[in-house]
């Protein structure tokens, strides 16, 4: 966690602002192991104001980067719908599932990857502030 001018009061608050969880994924974050994000990337004019800073869990930090949260809700269902469709291949060196096996359970990735890129990204802080 980089503090940058931040006293621990501040970001004690950052870090309890979602209970503990990743403002993205919901992730249980480690006390000792977790990013404070700028919601708005400071390159698109976000400030380090309380409001714009969540806690997130370091892979999704990493891979949000300095994107906004509509590009990060776009990228991410893409993201692993791709992944999942480059395990099809890979199917292929299963000497040891038949080919009708093969062939399911290739037609079952290629589903799941649809509904992904058909599905829209609700962040964790979304589904909190709903119920609040």
């Amino acid at each position: 966690m980089t503090s940058r001018n931040r006293n621990r009061t501040e970001q004690r608050r950052i870090f309890l602002k979602y209970g503990g969880h990743c403002a993205y994924c919901g992730c249980q974050l480690d006390p000792f192991d977790w990013h404070i994000d700028h919601v708005l990337p400071r390159k698109c004019g976000g400030s380090h104001d309380s409001k714009n800073l969540v806690a997130a869990c370091v892979p999704c930090n990493t891979r949000k980067g300095d994107m906004t949260m509509d590009e990060f809700r776009r990228w991410f269902p893409v993201h692993i719908a791709q992944r999942i469709r480059d395990i099809a291949p890979r199917l292929q060196m299963a000497w040891w599932m038949t080919e009708e096996d093969k062939l399911g359970i290739e037609a079952q990735i290629f589903n799941i990857a649809r509904q992904l890129d058909e599905q829209r990204v609700v962040f964790y802080m979304e589904r909190v502030m709903k119920t609040d």
